[in-house]
């Protein structure tokens, strides 16, 4: 015979500590592995402080976030959250779109611009440089 199946043993937590409140359901368990690693992170008090109060609120310590963040980015390969950059206004060139890119644009939309049945027809009205 094998040498029997144990189960990992948690130890009882002592009451009114973290691990006291996290038995008593306080806290969502995220993982069930063994912790082999810590990661230390450097980040700013306030920062940190104002995260620790939101996730309290929530029911989440800032350990479980950040457990609960890294489960996300191994399932999506990917970033968990959207990041939009927003187009700042004087891009290179000036206004995005620019006014005059916006006057086509505009143009467009108003449906008064010719239509063409082929190709053929579209480029011989840009050969001679206007509408058929």
């Amino acid at each position: 015979m094998g040498a029997p199946i144990r189960k990992p043993i948690r130890p009882a937590a002592r009451q009114g500590s973290a691990a006291g409140k996290k038995a008593a359901g306080k806290a969502p368990v995220l993982s069930r592995r063994k912790t082999k690693d810590t990661l230390h992170l450097r980040i700013d008090d306030a920062l940190k402080a104002e995260a620790t109060k939101t996730l309290k609120a929530i029911g989440f310590t800032l350990s479980d976030a950040l457990l609960l963040f890294l489960h996300r980015v191994v399932a999506e390969k990917a970033l968990p959250l959207r990041l939009d950059v927003p187009v700042p206004k004087n891009a290179v060139s000036g206004d995005v779109p620019n006014a005059e890119t916006r006057a086509a644009i505009d143009e467009a939309r108003s449906g008064h611009l010719p239509m063409y049945q082929t190709a053929e027809e579209l480029f011989n009205a840009l050969e001679k440089g206007g509408d058929q």
